[in-house]
């Protein structure tokens, strides 16, 4: 039971997590103005999500406990799954919805790069890095792998601070039904 339900239990996690996140960086585009009150929101919202699933799965494992390293298993899967919804929304959004915001984004990162590599690099080398910057930018492979990292590693971190109180020691008085 505890094992067909863990999957299950962290896609959904993962998916309302990614939702989440999604719905950050959407409403940082259509109000930046807004956006660090946005991302600290986003930010409450994961840490309570993250401890709201975590804890739904506690009372599955019974006297046996829920070790910290079993919480932190639970986290990491939630953060791949979170990285797969973010990563497919953001794919969606940088090639369809929010394709200028996109565009300005890596304008401006193209011209950073120019500023600060003018001496030492080629101009041919600055237009094939300037290319290669644009694919990975719109590329749904790079975007979805690299919102699945992220998102394992930043769930991961919340989770090492998250585990601390979700953990729960096995009953030392539990004589196994006898």
């Amino acid at each position: 039971m505890i094992g067909k339900t863990f999957w299950q239990d962290a896609s959904i996690g993962g998916a309302v997590l990614g939702l989440v996140n999604l719905a950050e960086v959407a409403l940082s585009v259509v109000l930046p103005s807004n956006a660090g009150i946005i991302s600290i929101a986003s930010l409450v919202a994961t840490i309570y999500l993250i401890i709201y699933f975590t804890r739904k799965r506690v009372p599955l494992y019974g006297h046996y406990g829920f070790s910290y390293g079993q919480c932190m298993d639970f986290i990491v899967v939630m953060g791949l799954f979170a990285g797969v919804m973010q990563g497919a929304g953001q794919v969606i959004m940088a090639n369809f919805f929010f394709t200028d915001y996109y565009n300005g984004l890596l304008v401006e990162a193209q011209q950073q790069m120019r500023e600060l590599y003018s001496g030492m690099m080629k101009p041919e080398q600055m237009t094939q890095m300037a290319e290669w910057s644009r694919k990975a930018m719109f590329s749904p492979a790079v975007v979805l792998v690299s919102n699945i990292y992220s998102n394992v590693i930043g769930k991961a971190f919340l989770g090492l601070f998250a585990s601390l109180a979700i953990k729960r020691d096995p009953d030392i008085f539990y004589n196994n039904g006898q």
